[in-house]
């Protein structure tokens, strides 16, 4: 009687192992248990890139920290489409949520340069998961109550800033 080594016996946890390297060894993802994988996209990535760079770009032309600059000393600061203490409370209510930091940039002279008028806000985001979560919570709400598109509101994807622009 011939005995074969090469059985059922042994085929299965050859391949059996032979998948579970596969698994692990997907470019695409990280295994973290057979047949669980956390995909990684290209497409957020570039996204999140391309918010940073057009954030970056509007901070390099110039920002102050929001605070600062909507304190109601400075009667001349004038946000599109809000009034001063509806700005402030919207700041102090992202510092709350954990915004790393909240500046006013695209400032632009108006009335003959004795006002200043801005629209947009640049949120530094935390990189802390649940104050993320809490941040883009914040953002999800404005957007609605402003009635932005459900389609065009901010998801995360990973950006280090988020621009809120009140002309919307």
């Amino acid at each position: 009687m011939r005995h074969a080594w090469f059985g059922i016996d042994v085929m299965i946890p050859i391949l059996t192992l032979l998948a579970a390297a596969l698994v692990a060894s997907d470019t695409g993802g990280t295994a973290t248990f057979i047949g669980t994988r956390e995909k990684k996209s290209p497409a957020k990535t570039e996204q999140a890139a391309e918010i940073d760079r057009n954030a970056e770009r509007s901070l390099a032309a110039g920002k102050t920290d929001a605070r600062r600059w909507l304190d109601q000393s400075n009667k001349n600061h004038l946000v599109w489409k809000w009034n001063k203490t509806a700005a402030l409370d919207a700041v102090n209510e992202l510092h709350r949520a954990g915004a790393t930091d909240v500046w006013v940039a695209s400032v632009t002279n108006i009335d003959r340069g004795a006002d200043e008028l801005t629209s947009h806000f640049i949120v530094a985001m935390p990189t802390d998961a649940f104050a993320r979560t809490r941040v883009f919570a914040w953002i999800a709400r404005w957007e609605e109550d402003a009635g932005i598109n459900p389609e065009a509101h901010t998801t995360d994807v990973g950006q280090r800033y988020v621009v809120i622009n009140t002309d919307q």
